[in-house]
Order: C-alpha cells, then sequence, then structure tokens
C-alpha cells in the first residue's frame, strides 16, 4: 500500500489523517511543534485555560458536522448578538428571533436604526435560502462597501456594530474582506450557535487526534526540504513517501514548496486576565467601537472549566497593537473610565499570534491544489476557517484514497 506523509499536525493534517485512517490506508504525520492542533490549542496556566487566541467555533460548519461529536465536546454557547460598549453605556444587539428576551434591549440599543434592524432579518431570511456554493461564487466586493452599498445599513450601525464585531472575526480593520466571506459567516452565525467546547477550542483538535494511532505521528519535528519522494528533516533525518499531503500554514507552505513567502496574512494579539468578579454580560461578547481594545468576553460566564473555583477568566482582543508597547497598561488605560472594574484585573498571558488568517479580499471554494504527488491543502488555499481547514484536509485525503 503506497506511503502516505502529512506534514502539519493542524486541524486539516489531523482532518486528512482522519479520513485515511477511517478508510483503512496508512500515514505518517510529523509536526513541528510537541502538541497538535496548530492555531487550534488551549494551554493549561495556573488552573486556567488559555485558547491559544480568543476562538469560537461555528456549530452550522458543514465539514464539521461530518466528523465532530458536538455532545463529547460539552459545547458551551454564546447568546445570539453582542454588547456595545460606547460613551460609558452598555447597549445590547441580539437576535430576537431566536433569543426573544432581547427584543427590547435590541430595539432600545440606540445602535442604527429601526430600519437597520429589519435589514438584518432580511439579509438572515435571504441567506438562509442561499447555499454555501452560491455565495462562494457571487461576484466579489469588499465588506464595508457591501454593507453599505448593497445592503443598505446605516454608517451608524457599520461604526458601531458590524465593524467592532467583524473586525475580531477577520482581524482587519477595513474590511476589506471579501463579500463572500461576510456572507459566509453570517449565514454560519444565522443557522447554528457560536460556542466553545467547555474544556477549551483545543478539545476538538484533541477530538480528531483521539481517533488516530498514535505510533503514526512524530512531534517536535520540522521538515526542512522536500523532493519528489523524501522529505528532510531538522533533526538530520529523511522520510520517504509515495504521496504527500502539505497541510502546513500558508508561510511555511511558500517556503517548503520554494515559493515566495506572502506579505499579505492577518495577526492578532489576545490577552489573558484573571478577576474575582465581573459584571461583564454573561455568554455575549462586548464590542468597543474606538480604542486598542476590539473586544472581551467573560468565558467564565460560558464554562467554569476556564478558570480555577471562584476565579473568572478575561479575553480581550485588541487592534493596532505597537510592540513597544507595555500593553497591560495601555489597556488599563484605555479601560479606566468606560469600564472601572478592569483596574483590578490580573495579567495572566498575552498572546501575539503572527499568522492568524490569511488575506481574504479574494476568497472561494475552490478545488484541490496537487503539484505532482504533493497535496497542497489549508485553509488560506481558500477561506480563513476551521470549515475550510477540515474540507481541505478532506479532499486531500478523498483523492488519495480514490486513486
Amino acid at each position: 500500500m503506497a506511503n502516505t506523509l502529512i506534514i502539519g499536525g493542524g486541524i486539516t493534517g489531523l482532518t486528512a489523517a482522519y479520513y485515511l485512517h477511517k478508510a483503512g490506508r496508512s500515514f505518517s504525520l510529523v509536526e513541528a511543534q510537541n502538541t497538535l492542533g496548530g492555531r487550534v490549542q488551549t494551554d493549561v496556566v495556573d488552573g486556567y485555560r488559555l485558547d491559544r487566541g480568543f476562538q469560537v467555533f461555528l456549530t452550522a460548519y458543514p465539514e464539521a458536522k461530518r466528523i465532530l461529536d458536538y455532545a463529547a465536546l460539552d459545547l458551551r454557547t454564546f447568546k445570539p448578538g453582542s454588547v456595545i460598549l460606547s460613551g460609558g453605556k452598555a447597549r445590547q444587539i441580539g437576535d430576537p428571533l431566536r433569543d426573544p428576551a432581547s427584543l427590547l434591549p435590541t430595539i432600545s440599543s440606540g445602535i442604527g436604526n429601526m430600519s437597520d434592524k429589519l435589514k438584518i432579518l432580511k439579509l438572515k431570511q435571504r441567506l438562509s435560502k442561499t447555499s454555501v456554493e452560491s455565495i462562494f461564487a457571487q461576484t466579489e466586493k469588499g465588506t464595508s462597501s457591501v454593507l453599505r452599498e448593497d445592503y443598505g445599513f446605516s454608517d451608524d450601525m457599520i461604526a458601531r456594530f458590524f465593524m467592532p464585531f467583524y473586525r475580531g472575526i477577520f482581524l482587519e480593520n477595513d474590511l476589506s474582506t471579501s463579500r463572500r466571506m461576510f456572507d459566509f459567516v453570517f449565514k454560519m452565525f444565522s443557522q447554528g450557535d457560536a460556542a466553545i467546547p467547555a474544556q477549551g477550542i483545543g478539545a476538538i483538535a484533541d477530538q480528531l487526534a483521539n481517533h488516530l494511532p498514535t505510533q503514526d505521528i512524530t512531534l517536535g519535528t520540522s521538515v526542512t526540504a522536500l523532493d519528489s519522494s523524501t522529505a528532510k528533516c531538522s533533526d538530520g533525518s529523511t522520510l520517504d513517501y509515495d504521496q504527500c499531503i502539505l497541510a502546513v500554514d500558508q508561510l511555511h507552505a511558500a517556503q517548503l514548496l520554494g515559493q515566495k513567502v506572502p506579505a499579505d496574512y492577518r495577526s492578532t494579539t489576545t490577552v489573558y486576565y484573571s478577576c474575582d468578579t465581573s459584571d461583564l454580560a454573561p455568554r455575549l461578547i462586548t464590542l468597543l467601537p474606538d480604542g486598542m481594545v476590539n473586544n472581551i468576553c467573560d468565558l467564565t460566564s460560558l464554562s467554569s472549566h476556564y478558570a480555577p473555583a471562584g476565579k473568572r477568566l478575561i479575553s480581550l482582543t485588541l487592534r493596532d497593537v505597537d510592540q513597544d508597547t507595555d500593553i497591560d497598561l495601555a489597556i488599563k488605560a484605555a479601560l479606566a473610565d468606560i469600564l472601572p472594574e478592569s483596574q483590578s484585573w490580573q495579567h495572566i498571558k498575552t498572546y501575539d499570534i503572527k499568522y492568524a488568517l490569511p488575506d481574504q479580499t479574494h476568497v472561494e471554494e475552490g478545488e484541490l491544489t496537487v503539484q505532482g504527488n504533493t497535496y497542497i491543502c489549508g485553509d488560506y488555499l481558500h477561506y480563513g476557517s476551521l470549515n475550510a481547514a477540515m474540507r481541505s484536509g478532506r479532499l486531500a485525503a478523498e483523492a488519495i484514497i480514490n486513486k
């Protein structure tokens, strides 16, 4: 039987391995880190569960439904909508169709106008009837332009809700991300729940890994060069293969393929704090339209497993961070007037994630990329999401299985 080498133990590589193993095909997986999961991991620090960057899992993802056991993940769901913290006031925007209790707060929020609220419902209804394939076949246009020119939202609604909400998802400030991606994400939010596993986002990677034979996985070994049948490793060893699934991120893929390393990708900074009590709205993401902090979330309001007993874990996602800045001091200064409780928060850890997402001014569902006997996959070839990572890994595995 042909030997398949999988390079990369993130979600794409794990998904490819899952399908190969399920089909009775052998494989060898090598991962440079000492843990599996790539960007989808959770660290435990002093009893706190810290996801490597604030991440939300959308239960409507078609690919995730194929292979994940949602019940075993013990998913904890966010309420639909968010809280906008501006001018010293917290205002809620919700989805009254899914959360009737949010109707009055949404109407009286002062964010946007009644026409904006009706347009959100209209957009939700339209996209519910639009297939994912049709969404990714649309003529591309930047999200900010679509919101204003095509969907007709007011400047206030865009600036105070859509901008901070989707900045946290797309990790860019201008919403230049393709409208295809906006429509896909909006559809996923509308048709399922936004959730986190009770034990942290890393439980998703752990569940996939638990299906795989451990003897076929090598950790702490990076591949430094490839030819048509051999991979050279950082420890000086070589790995022979008949076919290779290259499931690393965009930067490392370019290096191994001898291509120009892309300069356009998205970075993010997530900062974790602990506290004893919090007045943040439970099970909602708090958005800040202005300043260095984009969003805040009390993760323990969803799952008590995120912090030791009697403690709370607060996650902050930042925008435009100067690496020479004392981030803790800057955050405390930025929040002093609008969120006084922040002054007693205790810093736990900061994650500066250089490569969090690919550039998404152009996205597509796309097909599998094959060069000779190398199957190149990853969300960067399609669109940045867990769904695309899984789809890409599945396509690579299926191509090998069906040879």
